[in-house]
C-alpha cells in the first residue's frame, strides 16, 4: 500500500506548517475580503468593531467606554489561564454600523456569527431580533425583514457569560472565555435560497444511507427558503457530486417545486455512485464535492458546496473500530481549543497548527473536548484522513428546570446539523462524567440520545464515563469510553491492564474504550526515579508533574492497552496544556489557572518528552529523540538514557565521545540504557540511526555532580504511594 500519511517531518520546527496549508489557509472564513457564488455572496464582520465589558451593577454601556476591536475575541484572554475561579464573567456589548448598498434591497441578508459564550443577543436598529444560548455552535439572524430605509444600520450584540442554571456548561474544570469567539460574516442571497436558518447549518444535509466499495446511496435533504411575498411554482433544485478534477460522477435534478410565500421546504433527492473512492481516514482521506443548486427557470438563484467523504464504519465489542471494513486503531489525544494569550478567541492558522502537530504526532483520531469545536477544525481533521469524536458540554451537574434539557437539545441539534457533513466524525459525545444512578441524569441522557439518532442514524452516540463500570448511563449511548488516571488520580499504574480485562470480561457485549488517561508534566520541574524527593512539589511525592514522571507514566499506560483491539478508542488527556480558570479550591496542579496534562505546552511552542514517546509508536516518519533533555543538572552521577525512535536497526550511542557497548532494554519504540555512569562535570550523549538511507542524530549535554544514589534505585515503573486528590468542582 503506498504511504500517503502526511505527517510532518521532525526537522521542521515546533510550530511545523501543516502539510495541506497552501490550500486549508483558503478556508479562513472570509478573513479579508468577501466572495461571491452566483448569487449568494458573503462578506467579513470581523473587523470595525466597537466593544466594553460591563460590570453587573450597570445596565448600559457608558459612551466614553468604547475600545475597537476585531474578532474573533474574548475578554478572558488573560485572566482566563492566570486566575483560578476569579476571570471575569459579565456581559460585553459589541456595536458596529453595516453599509447596505442599494443593490441588497431587493436580496435576503443575513448576519452569522460563528460562536459567542455564553448567551447572545442580536439586535439591529435597536430591536433585538435573536437570541441564542449555546455557547460553541454558530447562529444566523435574518436582517431583511428588520432593515431601515437608510444606507447604515445599527448591529449590537451582547455577549453574557455569566453562571446560569438554564444552559450548560454549569461546571467543568476549564475556563468559560466570554465573547464573540469565532468570525462574523454577511451573506446575501436570492430571495429563493437554500436556508441559512435551519439549526445554523449548511442547510445540506448529506445522509449517506447505504455505502460499500462498490456502490454508495445518498440521501440530500435540502433545505429551500421562498423569502418572496408570493408562492412560486418554478423552483428546481440540483445536485451533482463532483471528483478531484472537477467532473460529475452523479447529478440528480429535481421537478419543478411549488414554494408557498414566506415558507421554507425540505427537498430530498437521492443519489447513486457506482464504485465510490472511499474516505478511509489517515490512508487516502479523499472527499467528494456536493454541489447545490437553485433555479427559476434557467436562471440560477443559489449554490452552496458541501464536502461528501464516503466510507462506513462500525464497533466490535471485540474489534474494536472498523473503518471500511477493516479494523482500525482509534489512538490520539483529547484537544482543548484554547491557546495561550488567546483562550478562545484561534485564528484558523492556530487550528492548522494543531491539526499539524496531531499528524506530526501520528494521531488517528482525536476527542475535540468538552464542546463543539469550529467547522474549520473539522474540515482540517476531514483532510487530514482524522476521526473525531465530537461532544456537547454536559458535564457532572445539570440544571433542574425545563430550560436546562432545552438548552442541552437545542446544543446538540445545532452541533449535528452544522457539522453534518464532515466525513472525520464519526462519533456524538453526549456526557462527560456523569452518573446514571440519578434518575434526572439518566433521562437526560436517554432523551439526548434519542434526538442524536433520529437526528443522525448513520453515526454512533458515546459517553465519557468517570462513574463504576455499573453504572446504568454506561449502557444508554451505543459505545462507552472510560476516565481511567491509573498512577495519576488512582494509585498504580500498572493496574490499567486487569482493569480492562475485568471490563471487557464482565461486559463482553458491551463496546469499551478509553476517553482521558494520562498525567501532568511540567517541563520545568524535573525529578530522578531514585530519590522521589529531589523537590517540593504540591506537597506529595516530588516526581508527580515532573515532565519525567508524566513521560514514564505514558509509556506504562501505552504499553498496556496497546495492544487491546476491544477497546475502541485510546485517548489521552491531552493534547496540549489547557486554561482552568472554572477550577475553585486547592488544587493538584502546581501552575495558576493552567493545566499541564497537555503533550505541548499551551502556547504549542515545546513538546515535552511524551509528545516523541508517542510519535516514535504511532508515526511512520522516521524520527529520533533523547528524553529527559532539559533536566541538565542532574542529581547524581549515574543518570538513565532514555530514547524514543522509530528507526529500523541498532542505534549508535556515544558518551563523551566513546562508544556506549551496552545494550539497551526495549520496551515499544523506547530504548533504555539504565544506571550509567560517568565522571563528574559535562557529559555529551548523541544518538544515531538510519532510514532511507538518511541518518538520523541528536544529541544532549548534561551536568553531573560528584555524587552517586545513597541508596538501591526503585525499577523505572515504581508508582508514588499517594496520587493527587481530583479536584473539586
Amino acid at each position: 500500500m503506498r504511504d500517503t500519511y502526511r505527517a510532518v517531518p521532525p526537522a521542521l520546527p515546533n510550530h511545523a506548517e501543516f502539510p495541506f496549508s497552501v490550500r486549508i489557509i483558503l478556508l479562513t472564513l472570509f478573513s479579508t475580503t468577501g466572495w461571491v457564488a452566483d448569487q449568494r455572496e458573503v462578506q467579513s464582520l470581523n473587523d470595525q468593531w466597537l466593544f466594553q465589558l460591563i460590570d453587573t451593577e450597570i445596565s448600559v454601556p457608558l459612551p466614553a467606554q468604547w475600545m475597537p476591536l476585531s474578532l474573533p475575541h474574548t475578554w478572558n484572554a488573560e485572566d482566563g489561564s492566570q486566575v483560578r475561579h476569579a476571570y471575569k464573567r459579565g456581559v460585553g456589548y459589541y456595536q458596529r454600523s453595516l453599509p447596505i448598498p442599494d443593490e441588497w434591497r431587493t436580496k435576503s441578508i443575513f448576519l452569522t456569527i460563528g460562536a459567542a459564550n455564553a448567551k447572545a443577543q442580536v439586535s439591529l436598529n435597536g430591536q433585538m431580533i435573536l437570541e441564542h444560548r449555546t455557547g460553541f455552535t454558530a447562529f444566523t439572524a435574518d436582517l431583511t425583514p428588520h432593515l431601515r430605509a437608510i444606507a447604515d444600520q445599527d448591529v449590537q450584540i451582547t455577549v453574557d457569560n455569566r453562571h446560569n442554571l438554564d444552559y450548560p456548561p454549569l461546571v467543568s474544570d476549564y475556563t468559560f472565555f466570554g465573547g464573540i469567539h469565532r468570525q462574523a460574516w454577511i451573506t446575501v442571497t436570492d430571495p429563493v435560497h437554500v436556508s441559512l436558518t435551519h439549526n445554523g447549518s449548511s442547510g445540506v444535509y448529506l445522509i449517506q444511507r447505504q455505502v460499500d466499495r462498490g456502490r454508495a446511496e445518498v440521501e440530500a435533504q435540502i433545505e429551500i427558503v421562498n423569502d418572496l411575498a408570493s408562492d412560486i411554482a418554478d423552483a428546481v433544485v440540483s445536485i451533482e457530486v463532483l471528483d478531484q478534477t472537477g467532473k460529475a460522477v452523479a447529478s440528480v435534478r429535481s421537478e419543478p417545486l411549488v414554494l408557498a410565500a414566506k415558507q421554507g421546504q425540505r427537498v430530498s433527492l437521492p443519489v447513486v455512485i457506482e464504485r465510490p473512492r472511499l474516505w478511509d481516514g489517515r490512508v487516502d482521506p479523499f472527499r467528494y464535492q456536493a454541489r447545490v443548486r437553485v433555479w427559476r427557470g434557467e436562471r440560477q438563484t443559489d449554490e452552496v458546496i458541501q464536502p461528501l467523504g464516503l466510507r462506513f464504519f462500525s464497533v466490535d465489542p471485540n474489534r474494536g473500530f472498523l473503518l471500511n471494513g477493516r479494523p482500525y486503531d482509534l489512538h490520539g489525544p483529547s484537544l482543548h481549543q484554547d491557546h495561550a494569550v488567546k483562550g478562545w478567541a484561534i485564528s484558523d492558522q492556530d487550528r492548522i497548527i494543531d491539526v499539524g502537530l496531531l499528524q506530526e504526532l501520528g494521531a488517528t483520531a482525536v476527542r475535540l473536548v468538552h464542546y463543539p469545536h469550529a467547522p474549520a477544525t473539522l474540515d482540517l481533521l476531514d483532510r487530514a484522513g482524522i476521526i473525531a469524536w465530537s461532544e456537547i458540554p454536559i458535564a457532572y451537574r445539570i440544571g433542574k428546570m425545563p430550560a436546562f434539557g432545552e438548552s442541552c437539545q437545542t446544543m446538540l441539534r445545532e452541533m449535528i446539523c452544522q457539522l453534518y457533513n464532515h466525513p472525520s466524525i464519526c462519533f456524538w459525545g453526549l456526557y462527560n462524567e456523569m452518573t446514571g444512578l440519578r434518575v434526572d441524569h439518566r433521562q437526560l441522557i436517554t432523551d439526548l440520545n434519542q434526538t442524536a439518532k433520529t437526528l443522525d442514524p448513520i453515526r454512533l452516540t458515546t459517553g465519557s464515563a468517570g462513574a463504576m463500570e455499573t453504572d446504568p448511563i454506561c449502557d444508554i449511548t451505543d459505545c462507552v469510553a472510560f476516565n481511567r488516571y491509573f498512577g495519576w488520580f488512582i494509585p498504580k499504574a500498572n493496574l490499567f491492564a486487569p482493569w480492562a480485562a475485568s471490563s471487557h470480561r464482565l461486559f463482553p457485549e458491551r463496546r469499551i474504550g478509553v476517553a482521558e488517561y494520562g498525567g501532568e508534566g511540567n517541563p520545568t520541574v524535573h525529578a530522578d526515579r531514585r530519590t522521589p524527593q529531589t523537590s517540593v512539589m504540591i506537597g506529595r511525592d516530588s516526581r508527580m508533574g515532573s515532565e519525567e514522571y508524566q513521560t514514564q507514566l505514558h509509556e506504562e499506560l501505552w504499553m498496556q492497552m496497546a495492544d487491546k483491539p476491544y477497546l475502541w478508542c485510546k485517548f489521552g488527556w491531552t493534547m496540549a496544556d489547557w486554561s482552568t480558570g472554572g477550577i475553585k479550591g486547592p488544587t493538584p496542579w502546581p501552575n495558576d489557572g493552567v493545566s499541564l496534562f497537555g503533550l505541548v505546552t499551551h502556547d504549542r511552542k515545546l513538546k515535552k518528552d511524551a509528545f516523541f514517546w508517542y510519535q516514535a509508536n504511532w508515526s511512520n516518519l522516521p524520527m529520533l529523540h533523547i528524553a529527559e533533555r532539559r533536566f541538565t543538572a542532574r542529581v547524581f552521577r549515574e543518570f538513565d538514557l532514555r530514547v524514543y525512535s522509530n528507526l529500523p536497526g541498532r542505534l549508535a550511542v556515544t558518551m563523551n565521545g566513546e562508544p556506549l557497548k551496552a545494550h539497551p532494554e526495549i520496551l515499544g519504540r523506547r530504548y533504555l540504557w539504565p544506571n550509567l555512569q560517568a565522571p563528574p562535570g559535562k557529559v555529551k550523549i548523541t544518538v544515531t540511526g538510519e532510514a532511507n538511507s538518511k541518518t538520523f542524530t541528536d544529541s544532549v549535554e548534561w551536568d553531573l555532580p560528584d555524587l552517586l544514589p545513597p541508596r538501591a534505585a526503585p525499577k523505572p515503573g515504581d508508582e508514588p504511594a499517594k496520587p493527587p486528590e481530583k479536584p473539586d468542582f
